[in-house]
């Protein structure tokens, strides 16, 4: 079992490396089927084992859900998700978070989404997709949704 087993975990999506090297996120629920936030473990091909469970998420964040990851030649990863936003966990935005190899660790996450329109016009966000080149670039994509324009729309954001 690669999650803890505090919480149900749902929705894995999985990355790996030319070295057989892996990293893996999840979104955790509790027994009441609420999001608790994104988890993850990475595999050591070296090794041959994953690592203990760990938080992409910081405590207290409002939960995310819909994970997607992302993994360099390097090890390094993105993990790109969405997550309530503050005062109104309804509203999903865009948050992403780098994991650094060498350290073993997430960074702390950052909202993609910046746009103060989409909440206050009734919009959210979907469909986080991220991509990772050899060099560490990321780029996030998502479709945002706004009750001022009359059809979803794709945006993106360079990460990193």
């Amino acid at each position: 079992m690669l999650n803890d087993g505090a919480a149900q975990a749902y929705g894995p999506e999985l990355a790996m490396m030319d070295t057989g090297d892996a990293i893996v996120v999840w979104t955790e629920e509790s027994d009441a089927g609420q999001a608790t936030g994104i988890g993850s473990s990475r595999y050591r091909a070296s090794t041959a084992a994953w690592s203990a469970a760990t938080r992409v998420q910081p405590t207290g964040a409002s939960p995310g859900v819909s994970p997607r990851v992302a993994v360099d030649g390097a090890g390094n990863a993105i993990a790109a998700w969405l997550q309530g936003a503050v005062g109104d966990a309804t509203r999903l935005e865009v948050w992403a978070a780098a994991f650094d190899a060498p350290g073993g660790h997430w960074a702390t996450p950052t909202k993609l989404m910046t746009d103060p329109t989409a909440h206050t016009d009734g919009g959210e966000s979907q469909a986080p997709q991220v991509a990772l080149n050899a060099g560490g670039d990321a780029v996030v994509v998502w479709v945002q949704r706004s009750d001022s324009v009359p059809s979803p729309s794709v945006w993106g954001r360079l990460y990193r």
